[in-house]
């Protein structure tokens, strides 16, 4: 996951000067980001009969990017533990504002009762209580957008000293 970063998305490559809104692959999946109020990530795997991810691989992809680099809160269909390793990973998460007890759910029929019953719940939020968690949010959205590109950048420049050591013992190797 962290390896992988940017995936397809490059944060300097932005065209407009909202810091929120990085080329996405058309003007109709960024309009999109912009007229809804939460993203429902499901990623490719969701289902492992561990709920610790440090037990398995972990197969997280740029679907859940695309609500950070938005600046949108984010439910994770994915496998077990993925949220907690955002958080590990220094991403924020949004269990002050609803359960994420799916993200340890392993049995993949209890989880998808879950996860329906959230969206359930939040559908019935009013524009005005979007409005209202939107802005509680802010310091959180703000904060994951900038972590990425920390974690983005470090990985830049680990990039860039790893071709410097190839390339310096490369030439030195005698």
């Amino acid at each position: 996951f962290l390896n992988s970063l940017p995936w397809i998305y490059d944060l300097h490559d932005i065209d407009s000067s909202d810091p929120f809104l990085p080329r996405l692959k058309s003007d109709m999946e960024r309009q999109a980001f912009l007229d809804t109020y939460i993203h429902f990530v499901s990623e490719t795997y969701f289902e492992h009969t561990s709920n610790d991810y440090n037990n398995y691989e972990l197969d997280m992809t740029d679907k859940c990017t695309k609500a950070i680099v938005m600046g949108s809160p984010f439910i994770l269909h994915a496998q077990p533990g993925a949220l907690q390793y955002l958080k590990d990973c220094g991403f924020k998460t949004f269990d002050k504002w609803w359960d994420e007890s799916y993200d340890t759910e392993y049995d993949p029929d209890i989880k998808t009762e879950k996860l329906n019953n959230l969206f359930l719940e939040l559908s019935s939020w009013s524009h005005d209580k979007w409005c209202n968690t939107l802005d509680e949010m802010g310091t959180i959205l703000t904060q994951n957008y900038y972590n990425y590109y920390r974690i983005h950048t470090k990985v830049e420049y680990l990039k860039s000293l790893e071709k410097y050591i190839d390339d310096f013992v490369a030439k030195n190797d005698k």
